[in-house]
């Protein structure tokens, strides 16, 4: 038996990190918010998308069911199509098992730098928690300081 080849290859970028951040003038991140489905992820993360674009800042949120929706949307309403778009259904009700959140527990990241407790904390507060990590840590000032 043969080794699969791995065709895989590192491309170098054309375009920096540091020229990206110096045309932004800001700095670049990626948040992740994690948690258990309905936690109120998506809303904070388009507050904090809508307070950042206020501020000027080049951002995007990529909101796991949006890119759902992306991804099925060449799917119409065959057996194969409907199948696909059942997937998430059928984990609820323990077809799919090892479903993170449903039949699988999810596991929090070990070293997180924000936990936001959003029994505890409502939209507004939650998304000034987000903001003042990243002004903490100097995200939001311009790319040369």
């Amino acid at each position: 038996m043969s080794a699969k080849k791995n065709h895989v290859v590192w491309h170098d970028k054309y375009v920096q990190r540091s020229d990206r951040n110096r045309f932004n003038r800001h700095k670049s991140c990626v948040i992740w918010f994690t948690g258990l489905s309905a936690a109120g992820k998506s809303t904070i993360a388009h507050n904090v998308e809508q307070a950042l674009f206020k501020r000027g800042v080049q951002i995007y949120t990529l909101d796991g069911d949006n890119v759902r929706h992306g991804l099925n949307v060449n799917l119409g309403f065959s057996p194969e199509d409907r199948k696909e778009n059942l997937r998430n259904k059928k984990a609820r009700a323990g077809i799919i098992k090892n479903y993170t959140g449903v039949s699988d527990p999810y596991e929090e990241p070990e070293n997180p730098e924000l936990v936001i407790d959003t029994e505890k904390n409502d939209v507004e507060s939650s998304t000034r928690l987000v903001l003042e990590l990243l002004d903490k840590k100097k995200f939001l000032y311009p790319a040369d300081k």
